[in-house]
């Protein structure tokens, strides 16, 4: 996990790593140990990343590791390599 510095009043960027791996046929998922209670599933790729987009920053949230205004960039990787994601 990287922080920059504020960029607003009190906001701050805050970046967070997401792994996802293939898990069996039809079957991937995407984990990170920095955000508390994400294991999400998806049948490709990229269902499983578009499900880490929406509840990453709601487990980030609901857990008190970020705050309310803060900015979350999440990066995600695949057998170590950063994946080029719009």
């Amino acid at each position: 996990m990287r922080e920059a510095s504020s960029l607003t009043n009190r906001s701050k960027h805050r970046t967070f790593e997401i792994e996802v791996a293939h898990a069996g046929e039809g079957h991937w998922t995407a984990t990170s140990a920095a955000i508390p209670g994400l294991n999400v599933e998806g049948e490709t790729s990229e269902e499983a990343i578009a499900e880490a987009r929406i509840w990453a920053p709601e487990l980030l949230r609901a857990n008190g590791v970020v705050a309310d205004d803060d900015v979350i960039e999440l990066l995600f990787s695949r057998e170590g390599e950063r994946l080029a994601i719009e």
